[in-house]
């Protein structure tokens, strides 16, 4: 979202890790 809240980053994160891409 436009306002980082720990979730949307943590996800975000988790989603740039997944090797699964």
């Amino acid at each position: 979202g436009r306002c980082s809240t720990p979730a949307e980053y943590g996800a975000a994160v988790v989603l740039l890790r997944n090797p699964k891409l």
